[in-house]
């Protein structure tokens, strides 16, 4: 994750990073651009919005599995 103020890179690109999703609880800044559709997703839940990992984890539990 990062830090609000940094830039993320993806393919020679940098991205700042108000155009970086952020965890709709912890509102962390998350290494996810808001330009990659929400069905390409990981921990993206319909109706709330972009978790991290974490709260993801927290919220729906260990047992559930997703492949990264």
């Amino acid at each position: 994750m990062l830090r609000k103020g940094h830039q993320f890179k993806v393919k020679s690109k940098v991205i700042p990073h108000k155009s970086l999703e952020e965890c709709v609880l912890c509102h962390r800044v998350l290494e996810m651009p808001k330009s990659v559709d929400v069905s390409e997703r990981l921990y993206y839940v319909e109706g709330a919005g972009q978790l991290c990992r974490e709260c993801y984890m927290e919220l729906y539990g260990c047992n559930v599995v997703i492949s990264e």
